[in-house]
């Protein structure tokens, strides 16, 4: 079978997982159904030990009221000001649920463009002046129209109104191009227990992964990226990851962040030699990305204690 012919008969199937009915048993075929076409084994959903399996058992369970507010990417703003304070926003140029409001002229030069109610659906604008307002336009239309939540039914997305938002591109410190490196901590009951970063070299890149104890870093396994080399060692010093300042200023939001939460991913970036908050992730990569190595996954889970 081509690839062609593959890249077809998914979209097909996408399709129709998106348009079959909100329904509970449906929702677990869903679920387990795209978790073996992944990883090859269907989850354990009753009792779950991967990370993975508990991000699918959350999809299927967890109706914590504060989810919603988190992935709606407007809400979370108000919430994320109360918590930690609204210096650590990125500065909001647009937003609202109507695309036609939306005037490319009235922008900066430069800026990045999403949905509010959606994950990873993101339109990275540098030069305002090499963009395509047609394909931005119809690429709008299609993110309205979408009800993320039929996609992979992570219950947080369901009721989330659609919008549009529109925030300041931020450029990596000292550099005039290229977004920040972003820092992800894995968080568990109000902890954060996981660093994850990455560095790249041209079309080199890896991932860095130190687990975290007492406030300090301790290095795990790096992981190259897909289609790259890794160039970074093993032992790379947590200093040269992340400096020890911004660590410590990391760590309090996220805990801030994460109090009384079982579980969650929160993303920051360093931009002109400030922070800022990303964006917090509930499912992250929605348990279908592929763990490497495979025993990460399960080093993960052995930290998230589920209560439903």
């Amino acid at each position: 079978m081509s690839h062609k012919t593959q890249t077809a008969l998914r979209t097909l199937l996408n399709q129709l997982i998106y348009w079959l009915p909100d329904h509970p048993t449906i929702n677990r075929w869903i679920i387990s159904a795209r978790y073996f076409y992944v990883y090859k084994r269907l989850p354990n959903l009753v009792n779950p030990e991967r990370h993975t399996e508990k991000i699918q058992r959350r999809k299927l369970l967890d109706r914590n009221p504060l989810l919603p507010i988190l992935q709606d990417k407007l809400a979370a703003r108000d919430y994320i000001a109360e918590r930690i304070g609204a210096d650590y926003l990125v500065p909001l140029y647009f937003s609202g649920p109507d695309a036609n409001d939306l005037n490319f002229d009235h922008l900066p030069e430069s800026f990045v463009l999403k949905p509010s109610h959606g994950s990873g659906w993101v339109m990275l604008v540098e030069d305002k002046s090499k963009l395509d307002v047609a394909a931005a336009h119809k690429q709008i239309r299609h993110w309205i129209t979408t009800n993320y939540y039929r996609l992979h039914r992570e219950w947080a997305y369901k009721d989330i109104p659609p919008g549009i938002m529109v925030e300041k591109f931020l450029h990596d410190n000292g550099q005039t191009h290229g977004v920040p490196t972003d820092y992800k901590f894995m968080c568990f009951d109000g902890l954060p227990r996981i660093f994850i970063t990455s560095r790249h070299n041209g079309d080199k890149a890896c991932i860095l992964r130190y687990e975290i104890c007492d406030g300090k870093l301790s290095p795990l396994q790096y992981d190259t990226l897909a289609g790259s080399e890794p160039f970074l060692p093993n032992n790379l010093p947590p200093e040269q990851a992340v400096d020890p300042a911004s660590l410590k200023e990391m760590l309090a939001i996220c805990r801030r962040l994460s109090a009384g939460l079982d579980a969650l991913r929160i993303d920051l970036y360093r931009s002109d030699n400030r922070l800022y908050f990303g964006e917090v992730a509930l499912y992250p990569g929605s348990g279908f990305f592929r763990c490497r190595p495979d025993h990460f996954d399960a080093y993960l889970g052995r930290y998230w204690k589920q209560p439903y």
